[in-house]
């Protein structure tokens, strides 16, 4: 009898700790789906605004030498701006290209 009542305590024991670890565990998704909610819901234009802000960035970078030469007097390195563009498919206005000239409206573009 004394055996029957420490296996039954045992298994109340681990049944407690099971649900408070299946408390806590709730818990912490039931937050984690608040703070979702919060930044997508309530934060989400600010951040979306400030994301746009910083994708496009302007840094003038002042060239740290000048021209460089060799030992005769010709130069080897000269500063010269050099640009780089980037173009995003969906942020570019949609414009329909005129169409190639066909062969009946005068002939082959080699031709002309």
């Amino acid at each position: 009898m004394d055996l029957d009542y420490e296996s039954t305590a045992r298994r109340e024991a681990w049944r407690r700790r099971v649900l408070i670890l299946a408390a806590v565990a709730g818990i912490a998704f039931v937050g984690l789906l608040g703070q979702l909610w919060y930044l997508q819901v309530l934060e989400g234009g600010k951040l979306q605004e400030m994301s746009e802000r910083n994708r496009i960035r302007i840094r003038p970078v002042a060239a740290p030498r000048g021209i460089l030469f060799d030992r005769n007097g010709l130069a080897l390195v000269d500063n010269r701006p050099a640009f780089t563009l980037s173009l995003i498919p969906r942020e570019i206005a949609f414009r329909p290209t005129p169409s190639a000239p066909s062969a009946s409206a005068g002939g082959s573009p080699s031709t002309r």
